[in-house]
C-alpha cells in the first residue's frame, strides 16, 4: 500500500504542538489524529491539514482516503513542556546564623 500521507513539519516537539500533514494522493477524506480528535475533509483542494496536539504523549496518525482504506499509520511523540524547578532557597542553621552574626558583630564579615 503506498502512504497517502506525510508530516510536512512540527512546530516543537513539546506541549503545545502543531503539526502539518500533507496528502501525498490527495485524497484523503478522514484523519484520526490519535489524540482522539478527528477530522473530515469533503476537499480534494484540501491537501494540507494543521492539528495542535495539547497534551503530550506518543500518537499514532492515520488517514482514510476516499474508498474508506486506511493508510499507514505514523507516530508522532510530543514532549511535555518541562518547568525548571526553582533556585533553591538558601537557608542557614542556627550556628551558621549565630557565626555570621558574630563576624558581623566584629567586623570580619
Amino acid at each position: 500500500m503506498k502512504p497517502i500521507f506525510s508530516i510536512r513539519y512540527i512546530t516543537e516537539r513539546v506541549v503545545p504542538a502543531t503539526v502539518e500533514f500533507e496528502e501525498i494522493a490527495g485524497r484523503v477524506k478522514m484523519w484520526d489524529y490519535g489524540d482522539g480528535k478527528f477530522g473530515y475533509y469533503d476537499s480534494s483542494d484540501q491537501t494540507k491539514i494543521q492539528h495542535t496536539y495539547q497534551k503530550d504523549g506518543t500518537f499514532k496518525v492515520s488517514a482514510r482516503d476516499m474508498s474508506g482504506d486506511l493508510s499507514d499509520i505514523l507516530t508522532i511523540t510530543i514532549l511535555p513542556k518541562t518547568i525548571p524547578d526553582p533556585a533553591p532557597t538558601p537557608t542557614l542553621s542556627f550556628w551558621g546564623a549565630f557565626i555570621a552574626w558574630l563576624k558581623k558583630l566584629f567586623g570580619m564579615a
